[in-house]
């Protein structure tokens, strides 16, 4: 068993951290594997007032992230979301009117 110093320890384990780090992500990551359904995510905008406009905008922008329903008190709100969301080519929303 050879006998190594902390130094030549921290010397090797950063080199290997800075090699590793400079490798392209094509590399690391040599298979695309398909997305399942673990790998999407279905949210529902309850809400849309301004705080609920944000989260769909933001939401919208996540290429793996289905917004299912757009939910409101108000019918016109949710309209309103609905349609944004749509102009912005998300799929289709559900409506659906919550009861006060």
């Amino acid at each position: 068993m050879s006998h190594i110093t902390r130094r030549q320890f921290l010397e090797d384990s950063i080199l290997a951290a800075a090699a590793a780090a400079s490798l392209p992500l094509p590399v690391l990551a040599a298979e695309r594997r398909v997305a399942s359904a673990n790998d999407r995510i279905t949210a529902a905008i309850i809400g849309c007032g301004i705080r609920g406009k944000q989260h769909a905008d933001e939401l919208a922008k996540l290429p793996d992230c289905e917004i299912a329903y757009v939910c409101d008190p108000d019918r016109d709100r949710a309209a309103e979301v609905a349609a944004h969301l749509i102009a912005k080519n998300r799929p289709g929303q559900k409506q659906f009117r919550t009861c006060a």
